[in-house]
């Protein structure tokens, strides 16, 4: 009778890993910071997407560190969504060179309008139920409007009153209140005021 092997006597099957604790975690967290998806990443490390999956699972601080890495270029990417959809000031610096071979630094202070896509990106995926297309066209059937608070019936109005120019009633409100939620720092903590009736 033959004695079956204990499992550290058994040999491991298959290509041995490649994988390195010291080496891929902290690559995984640059490549994740530079926007790379897991198929480019796979490439980078020159492996099969499926081996990218099989490491996540088996290696923990692997799979963590590619989630730091995503959620803290995609905190960058919502936080300047969010000012391009409020409208933001720039700062730029130039060197002016004048013909006598003098040079001075100068800085100009732009501001940046508010973008029409961002605000509709923004408010249809953040409040789907008051901002989707085609929602609540039919008239009194919003809830009344507390003050404070912004509400628009109709999608595609609000898109054609802002393309005409002109500014919808409320929105001057709006964008003061949501940029003093900003000044104080908690423009994510503050939701903007629920209708309750």
């Amino acid at each position: 009778m033959t004695r079956k092997k204990a499992d550290h006597e058994k040999k491991k099957r298959g290509r041995p890993t490649v994988y390195n604790a010291a080496f891929h975690p902290r690559k995984a967290a640059q490549l994740a910071l530079m926007g790379l998806t897991d198929v480019q990443m796979a490439i980078v490390f020159d492996i099969n997407e499926r081996t990218l999956n099989r490491w996540k699972i088996r290696y923990p601080d692997f799979f963590q560190s590619i989630k730091k890495g995503k959620d803290q270029v995609d905190g960058m990417v919502e936080n300047s969504l969010f000012k391009r959809a409020l409208g933001m000031e720039t700062t730029h610096r130039k060197i002016v060179e004048y013909p006598d071979g003098r040079t001075r630094k100068e800085i100009a202070v732009k501001f940046v309008p508010p973008s029409l896509s961002a605000i509709i990106f923004w408010l249809t995926n953040r409040r789907p139920d008051l901002w989707r297309r085609g929602g609540r066209d039919v008239p009194g059937d919003a809830p009344g409007v507390q003050e404070g608070s912004v509400r628009i019936r109709n999608m595609d109005a609000f898109i054609a009153t802002l393309r005409n120019g002109e500014e919808p009633k409320g929105f001057r409100k709006f964008l003061a209140y949501v940029k003093k939620a900003q000044k104080s720092g908690s423009a994510r903590k503050v939701p903007l005021k629920e209708n309750t009736s």
